[in-house]
């Protein structure tokens, strides 16, 4: 539930208004819907327990969803969408086409979202428990450092890349550059932060798992 309203507060509410016209407000939103949010929901595997509350004509229908959807969770496509997707939407044209077109900037932020989840329920769902320790802390160490790399680059820019934020109007009394600058903060420390709380999730919960019984993989 903490998941799902932290998707809602940047999905549907003032804080995506907000995020049209401050660039560190952008990455902020989308920091959010790529870890705390998608993290949440994964860690509630919830999965069952709605399948087992849904109508039985309904059960076959989400069954073959579930099975589509397990090739996208494949280590090789997931982290894949996760850091491309985040590219993808900073291409400079890209993202300023997207600001300016309301359906592709809520296609960008539903992707975004959608990306995260898809990540985080294949590094921390119950499911995840058969992949090796070793092989979830690389697959997230892989998307973390080209979004540390990133950051960086915009933390030093001497130029303006995104000047659509000027033309829609900064609500805070910043420059242009400080914007960006900041914004290339969000997108590199707490996302760095974020990885390692993960990290600590799985060691503690793998760790649980042997105590108690359960048998991980050598390899991990």
């Amino acid at each position: 539930m903490i998941g799902l309203a932290a998707d809602y507060g940047v999905l549907q509410t003032h804080i995506d208004l907000l995020a049209q016209h401050m660039f560190f407000i952008h990455r902020a939103a989308h920091f959010v819907l790529l870890y705390p949010a998608p993290i949440f929901i994964a860690l509630s595997a919830s999965g069952p327990t709605i399948r087992t509350g849904m109508p039985d004509f309904l059960k076959p229908l989400i069954d073959v969803v579930s099975k589509r959807l397990d090739l996208i969770h494949r280590p090789a496509i997931a982290p894949a969408l996760f850091i491309g997707l985040i590219y993808f939407w900073l291409i400079p044209a890209v993202h300023t086409r997207a600001m300016l077109d309301a359906n592709l900037h809520d296609a960008m932020d539903w992707s975004i979202a959608i990306g995260g989840l898809v990540f985080w329920s294949s590094i921390l769902k119950r499911g995840a428990a058969s992949i090796p320790v070793r092989a979830r802390i690389a697959q997230i160490l892989l998307v973390l450092l080209p979004q540390v790399v990133l950051g960086a680059v915009l933390w030093r820019s001497a130029a303006d890349v995104y000047p659509i934020y000027a033309i829609c109007g900064r609500i805070f009394a910043l420059t242009a550059l400080d914007d960006q600058h900041y914004g290339g903060l969000i997108l590199a420390l707490p996302s760095t932060a974020m990885s390692i709380v993960a990290i600590w999730i799985i060691i503690k919960v793998t760790r649980r798992r042997r105590l108690s019984g359960g048998v991980e993989r050598s390899s991990a």
